[in-house]
C-alpha cells in the first residue's frame, strides 16, 4: 500500500518504444508489489513510514527466534525497544501479539538490493557501545540454524558496528553469506583488515555463514567466536525451517519441502557404495545432515558421504583452540554472562534470555528411531559439540 516502503531503490527501464505513461505506471507499480512480496519473505525489513503503527518481522528471523532451545525477548528490538517490558517470545503465535504497538524504527533509506543494509537496522541499546571491552573486530562464525541471526541481533544490541553492506544475519554481501559457499575469490587478511578497521566505519563486529576457509583465519586482525548445537536438534531445525528466500536470494539453506522423502533419499546416500562428494560447497542438503558442523570447521566440505573421520574431527577442534569464544546454544541460558563478557560485552546482555524452554511451532519431529540413526551417523558432529560441554 502506499503507506508501506521497501528499502531498496527500483528503476526500471522501459524500451523507447513502450515509453508511455500509462505503461510504465503500471510496470513500476507491479515490480514494487513483486519485490515487496518476495522481499519481505527472503528478510529484507521494511517498515511503515514514520507515524504508522508497528514494523514487519522478517519470517528469516521470526523462525530463528521460534526455533531457539530458549525463549528471548530479542523481538523487542525490531520494535525500537531495547530495553522492553520482560515480554519473552516463545511461539510464533508470539509475533503477532509482539509486532501490535511497536513504536516505530526509523531505518536507512539508502540500503541496495537485494538484502543489505548501510546502517544499523536495530536501534542500539544507549551506552553500551562504549563499553565494549575487545581489541580487535570480531567474526562470528555462523554455523546455519545454530543461532547465528539471534547472535546478530544481540550484537546490534550490545552496540556492535555490524559490517556493512550485510545482510540481516550480519554476514558481509558477496563475501560471507550462506551462498558464498564454494570456491570463489575471497578478499585476503590484509584486506578484510584494512576494510573492517578504515576510520570511516570501523566495523567491530561481521559473521561468515560458511565453510571457514584459509584466507577466513585471520588470527592477527579478528577475534573469533562460534556457536555449536546438538546435532539432531540443529537438524530438527533445519527440518522445519522454509525461508521461501529462493526467488532472489537463494541459495539459503532453506529445508527438505519433503521430510520423509529427504530422509529417504538420504539413507541410501548413505548407504552407496559409491557416495557422492558434492563439489566444495555447502549446498547439497545431505551435507547438512552428515557432521555438518565438522565439515564447516575442518573445513571438509569436499568429503563424500559418510566418509567424514576422526581425522577431520581433530582439525576442526584445532580450528577452535583458537577462538576466543567457543560455546552451546543450549548452554547459554545459564552460561550466558560468561559468554558475552569473553566477547567484551556487558553482563547485562545476558538478561535477553530466559531459562524457560521455548517449544517452538515445529511441523516436523523426528521419531526416536530417526533421531537415534540420525546421532549415530553425526557421531563425530556429537563428539564435537560434547567437548565444549
Amino acid at each position: 500500500s502506499s503507506s508501506d516502503q521497501l528499502l531498496l531503490r527500483v528503476r526500471i527501464p522501459i524500451p523507447p518504444v513502450f515509453s508511455f505513461p500509462l505503461y510504465a505506471f503500471l510496470m513500476q507499480k507491479l515490480a514494487i508489489l513483486l519485490l515487496l512480496h518476495h522481499a519481505a519473505a527472503a528478510g529484507v525489513r521494511t517498515q511503515k513510514k514514520l507515524g504508522g503503527k508497528g514494523t514487519q518481522v522478517s519470517e528469516e528471523l521470526a523462525q530463528e527466534i521460534t526455533s531457539l532451545p530458549f525463549s528471548t525477548d530479542v523481538h523487542l528490538l525490531l520494535c525500537g525497544d531495547g530495553l522492553g517490558s520482560g515480554g519473552f517470545l516463545r511461539s510464533t503465535g508470539d509475533l503477532s501479539v509482539a509486532s501490535r504497538g511497536c513504536k516505530t524504527v526509523q531505518y536507512t533509506d539508502n540500503a541496495i538490493w537485494p538484502f543489505s543494509r548501510y546502517a544499523h537496522d536495530f536501534p542500539v541499546l544507549a551506552g553500551l557501545g562504549d563499553n565494549i571491552k575487545r581489541e580487535k573486530p570480531m567474526l562470528w562464525l555462523h554455523v546455519h540454524k545454530a543461532g547465528g541471526t539471534f547472535m546478530c541481533g544481540m550484537a546490534e544490541l550490545a552496540g556492535e558496528s555490524i559490517v556493512l553492506p550485510s545482510d540481516t544475519a550480519c554476514n558481509w554481501i558477496g563475501q560471507d553469506q550462506y551462498r558464498d559457499s564454494g570456491p570463489k575469490k575471497r578478499v585476503s587478511c590484509e584486506e578484510r583488515a584494512a576494510y573492517f578497521r578504515d576510520p570511516t566505519h570501523n566495523f567491530s563486529w561481521g559473521q561468515i555463514e560458511r565453510e571457514f576457509t584459509e584466507r577466513d583465519r585471520c588470527w592477527d586482525d579478528f577475534d573469533y567466536g562460534v556457536m555449536l548445537r546438538n546435532p539432531v536438534e540443529l537438524l530438527q531445525s533445519e527440518m522445519n525451517y522454509h525461508p521461501k528466500c529462493g526467488y532472489i536470494g537463494g541459495p539459503c539453506g532453506g529445508g527438505p519441502t519433503n521430510p520423509a522423502k529427504f530422509l529417504e533419499d538420504f539413507n541410501l546416500t548413505m548407504q552407496s557404495t559409491d557416495p557422492a562428494d558434492g563439489g566444495n560447497d555447502q549446498f547439497p542438503m545431505w551435507k547438512f545432515f552428515d557432521n555438518y558442523q565438522v565439515r564447516l570447521l575442518a573445513p571438509a566440505l569436499e568429503v563424500p558421504a559418510g566418509k567424514i573421520t576422526r581425522e577431520h574431527l581433530n582439525k576442526a577442534l584445532d580450528t577452535l583452540k583458537k577462538f576466543s569464544v567457543v560455546t552451546r546454544l543450549e548452554d547459554l541460558p545459564h552460561k550466558g554472562a560468561q559468554v558475552f563478557k569473553k566477547m567484551g560485552w556487558p553482563k547485562e546482555m545476558a538478561s535477553h534470555i530466559s531459562e524457560k524452554s521455548n517449544p517452538g511451532d515445529e511441523e516436523f519431529h523426528f521419531t526416536e528411531e530417526q533421531a537415534s540413526w540420525l546421532e549415530s551417523l553425526n557421531r563425530w558432529d556429537v563428539q564435537l559439540w560434547k567437548a565444549f560441554a
